[in-house]
């Protein structure tokens, strides 16, 4: 559709179509904004808050909010309590999150030796469903976290301990039912065949160390997953083309149902991109030369540019504008950076990519700000991402994104990096 506007020749009537322009703007604003805190379906848009940030600092809560009239965070529920200043350390704060990408987000604590898992379920994000899943608190592999696909809705938790024996560290693999079944244990013990099915949302924006992604290595041909005895299940295959530096360990980028991709430690372009359906390869290159800063929504791979090694003494663009004390809820997020996600002086210059994995589009989207990312991209060309402490709506236009709208703007926001929509009441 084509609208042809005559400009008025008087002053005062085009100061009124000025206004009428401004308006406009507004409400297609406003209406943007609504959109998105609105499903496609229905539903209300739940935003979920915590930042994983190792044992040395604390362990920081995390929390499960929704958007309000003006436009503020409206708290559900404390998922984990937690202390990020360190000062209590009775509070078990946040180790990490994995998000099945469907219908369940698995949320595992304690950030000192993780024992228990509180299962978000987006059908019901009021319910608390917590499960013990490490009693004797062995020590939890967080490099080999993950999630397996069931049936339908169901997921699993994938958690490998490492239980110290006299000949060694070995490997239990226990599985954790996101739903509990009605005729087995909802705890299972090294089945390993899970891995078949394993799925990886990749890595979440903000300030969080790479030793919280997936890590695997190739053998026989096969990429697979990394254990502490050597040989660990199959994951995928390997391309039929030269791989270049993946002599050793490699990082797991995402996997889903379509979608496997892996890439070489840094600094490395090249990311190595399978798609299952139609059974071909692609050597995908882009700006970044950092690995595991990416995640994937549906088709739509998300990618924080970060160039290894390259930073110099000078802060990165932005860390001006983020906080830079902590609080029992809220981290240092100016402290953080330096010391995980822009570690050996990594430059983040604030610019995001998309690349639909499909059709080959790229966009690209340049915040300037480091602590910025993608929270999610809709089926209908909704794109959320967030820029600090606060998150807008674009709509996906060809190649680009459209003009985008302020969501909401908080002082918990910057904890945001998980999002997802509800038809459960408030």
């Amino acid at each position: 559709m084509v609208i042809h506007m005559i400009v008025p020749r008087t002053r005062a009537t085009r100061r009124q179509f000025r206004g009428l322009l401004t308006t406009l703007a507004l409400l297609l604003a406003a209406s943007l904004s609504a959109t998105a805190q609105t499903g496609p379906k229905g539903g209300d848009l739940y935003l979920l808050a915590g930042t994983p940030t190792a044992n040395a600092i604390g362990g920081c809560p995390v929390r499960l909010y929704t958007i309000d009239s003006t436009q503020k965070l409206r708290l559900v529920r404390e998922v984990v309590s937690g202390d990020c200043t360190g000062g209590h350390p009775s509070q078990p704060g946040l180790w990490d999150i994995r998000d099945d990408m469907d219908d369940k987000i698995y949320v595992v604590y304690p950030h000192t030796t993780p024992t228990t898992v509180s299962i978000i379920h987006k059908e019901r994000p009021a319910t608390n469903d917590v499960v013990v899943f490490n009693p004797q608190s062995y020590v939890v592999a967080n490099s080999e976290f993950g999630v397996a696909a069931g049936d339908g809705h169901e997921s699993y938790l994938l958690s490998l301990l490492l239980e110290d024996l006299p000949t060694g560290f070995h490997d239990a693999l226990v599985s954790v039912a996101g739903d509990k079944p009605e005729k087995k244990p909802r705890l299972g013990e090294n089945d390993w065949s899970l891995y078949k099915s394993f799925r990886y949302h990749g890595a979440p924006g903000g300030p969080i160390a790479a030793a919280f992604c997936t890590l695997g290595f190739i053998k026989d041909n096969h990429v697979r997953i990394q254990v502490s005895q050597g040989v660990g299940p199959d994951l995928d295959d390997i391309p039929p083309f030269p791989l270049e530096g993946c002599s050793g360990a490699l990082y797991i980028v995402v996997a889903t149902a379509r979608y496997f991709a892996f890439a070489p430690p840094p600094p490395v372009q090249d990311l190595y991109v399978h798609d299952r359906k139609l059974n071909s390869w692609r050597d995908l290159k882009s700006a970044s030369t950092v690995p595991y800063a990416r995640s994937i929504f549906g088709s739509w791979l998300a990618t924080i540019v970060e160039i290894w090694g390259s930073r110099g003494e000078e802060p990165n663009p932005g860390a001006e504008n983020e906080r830079d004390r902590a609080s029992p809820l809220l981290p240092n997020v100016r402290a953080i950076y330096p010391v995980f996600a822009a570690q050996s002086r990594t430059y983040i210059p604030g610019t995001l990519l998309l690349d639909n994995l499909e059709d080959g589009r790229r966009i690209t989207l340049n915040t300037g700000q480091e602590d910025s990312e993608i929270l999610t991209v809709r089926d209908d060309g909704l794109v959320l991402y967030r820029v600090n402490d606060s998150i807008f709506a674009a709509q996906i236009e060809g190649d680009k994104l459209g003009k985008p709208s302020l969501v909401v703007k908080d002082e918990d926001v910057p904890e945001v990096h998980w999002v997802f929509w509800s038809h459960s009441p408030r």
